[in-house]
């Protein structure tokens, strides 16, 4: 028999011979312990030994194994017992278990609370660190998720910007949709420069960027509040605050009824304000409280013209005299105080201070000098062209002599065929002054303008077969080359050896196209000169077109389809 039944065996007996039931003997008390013993279970820690298979429990000795979970005792079937009812400490209450005896009794399956451990001493479920946030996760129900705190501890959200966890390609992300609270709804700041925050508008205050909060703030509004009763204001978006004066016949001054800031007598009359001139009109004018008191003073002018030549007669009157002036003119209010107001011959009334000056030797403004700004400039024009040279000019009333353009533009006043506007020829010379030479399309970039005979060919190194090079010929104006003299042919050849000076030969107008044997030339006719080299003309089959060789000058026919080595020269149709 086990240790245990011994024991409750022995506990039973002595039960029965106290007599269970009976009162207890003299001597003992209802502990079972005789009177007057010690009772070795008083103050001590329930589970110290009190005897063989003994323990103390709750101040009585028991045998062992008989406490219950909960009692601060490991009994048998018991992991361990902490007498105390909290759950999740390391010992369960109501089983006397571990919490936990292995980390995998501790994971919840939540990604972003941390990675829970079981104490291997404490058997208490912990926690580490949560991840920090946006540390990737996944849910039953969010996948593909970021960790975020969403103020009851991290949880998995849903990635993207508004979730309130800054992401890859996101400024900021405060999980809300407010606008300028520093994060926009698309997870950019609000600003991060005063520029983002101007709204263009100077009224309504200064605008700024605070960098750290990323929100933009506001001064004070402007004031316009006007200066004076005088004045009106209003705040423009761009200007500020503009200022008008209150001045209703806008003569520039503001009505008395104003205040002191006002100074005009009669807002509605631009002709009265203070300091104004006084007319006469009947009107107080200058608002001292008079009318009339300065009449204007009157000057004798005898050619009518409005000005006067001194103040010798001078009457003042309101209105113009009626008095006879003695030289048959009239009268005239403007004062000659000045050579701008004297009138320098008062009996021609072409002459005046306000006359126009004319060229043809008279001082008509009364300045002192004649024809001054009515003059022109006329450049010298040697060649007759009607294009002057820039530095070489005569001022006067007329041109003379060759003397007689007013166009400075002429880039060659000795060749007549040279000047503005006139007309570019392949030759390398720059006819209309434009600074470029054989500008003209027809002169091609493979062609060079050259004078034979006193008349302009052009040699072209651009490689065409015989029927091209008379049609490129052609559409410059000219036309193959028909050479009709031995002078002719010597002055092509010596001008061709040297242009073309890598070339064995050229095309020339000569073919027999149409009739073989009978030798024409291209756009010109037949042929009366010849130079044929020896052995030429060529009869096979083909060789209808002609060339002058380079070293001689002689004549030849070649293939009308060749290009290699062969170049072209035309002349003026």
């Amino acid at each position: 028999m086990a240790l245990r039944s011994w024991t409750h065996l022995l506990f039973a007996a002595s039960l029965v011979a106290v007599g269970c039931g009976d009162p207890a003997p003299m001597g003992t008390d209802a502990g079972g312990t005789d009177a007057g013993m010690s009772n070795p279970c008083d103050g001590a820690t329930d589970g110290s030994s009190c005897g063989m298979g003994m323990v103390c429990m709750s101040g009585s000795c028991v045998p062992v194994g008989m406490g219950a979970c909960g009692d601060g005792t490991v009994d048998d079937g018991e992991e361990c017992d902490d007498g105390n009812t909290t759950a999740f400490d390391g010992c369960e209450p109501t089983t006397c278990m571990f919490t936990c005896s292995a980390d995998s009794a501790c994971d919840d399956g939540v990604d972003c609370n941390g990675v829970e451990v079981c104490g291997a001493t404490s058997h208490v479920c912990e926690r580490a660190t949560p991840p920090a946030p946006g540390t990737a996760c996944n849910t039953a129900t969010v996948t593909d998720g970021v960790c975020g705190d969403t103020g009851d501890g991290s949880v998995c959200l849903e990635a993207g910007c508004g979730n309130g966890v800054m992401e890859t390609g996101e400024a900021c992300d405060d999980g809300n949709d407010v606008m300028s609270d520093g994060c926009e709804i698309d997870c950019t700041f609000s600003c991060t420069m005063d520029a983002d925050c101007d709204d263009g508008n100077v009224c309504n205050g200064t605008e700024s960027c605070d960098t750290g909060a990323h929100m933009c703030a506001r001064t004070m509004a402007l004031d316009c509040t006007p200066p004076t009763a005088c004045q009106e204001s209003r705040c423009d978006p761009v200007d500020g605050c503009l200022f008008r004066l209150l001045d209703a016949d806008r003569d520039g001054f503001a009505s008395d009824t104003l205040g002191a800031c006002g100074t005009d007598c009669n807002d509605m009359d631009d002709t009265v304000y203070e300091g104004a001139e006084e007319l006469c009109d009947g009107v107080d004018n200058n608002c001292n409280g008079m009318s009339d008191e300065t009449a204007p003073n009157w000057y004798i002018d005898c050619d009518g013209d409005g000005y006067a030549a001194d103040t010798t007669g001078s009457r003042e009157s309101c209105a113009e005299p009626t008095a006879p002036t003695g030289c048959g003119g009239g009268w005239t209010s403007r004062r000659p105080f000045g050579p701008t107001s004297i009138d320098c011959d008062d009996a021609n009334p072409a002459r005046s201070p306000g006359a126009m000056e004319l060229c043809n030797g008279m001082d008509e403004n009364c300045d002192g000098v004649a024809d001054e700004g009515a003059m022109t400039t006329f450049y010298l024009d040697a060649d007759r062209d009607g294009h002057g040279v820039a530095l070489d000019f005569v001022t006067a009333c007329a041109g003379s002599g060759d003397y007689d353009t007013t166009l400075p533009d002429d880039c060659d006043d000795a060749d007549m065929t040279r000047h503005p506007g006139a007309t570019e020829i392949c030759d390398n010379i720059d006819q209309n002054c434009d600074g470029v030479r054989d500008e003209d399309p027809a002169c091609g970039p493979d062609c060079v303008a050259r004078s034979v005979l006193g008349r302009t060919y052009l040699f072209c190194s651009d490689f065409l077969n015989w029927t091209d090079a008379a049609a490129a010929c052609r559409a410059a104006g000219y036309r193959l080359v028909a050479v009709t003299s031995m002078i002719e042919n010597d002055a092509v050849q010596a001008v061709g050896a040297v242009v073309f000076s890598t070339r064995d030969m050229w095309w020339t107008g000569l073919n027999d196209q149409a009739t073989e044997g009978d030798y024409e030339w291209v756009d010109f006719g037949p042929s009366a000169y010849s130079n044929w080299d020896a052995g030429e003309p060529m009869t096979m089959a083909g060789q209808s077109c002609g060339v002058q060789f380079r070293v001689t000058g002689a004549w030849g026919m070649r293939r009308c389809a060749a290009m290699l080595m062969k170049t072209r020269v035309c002349e003026p149709m």
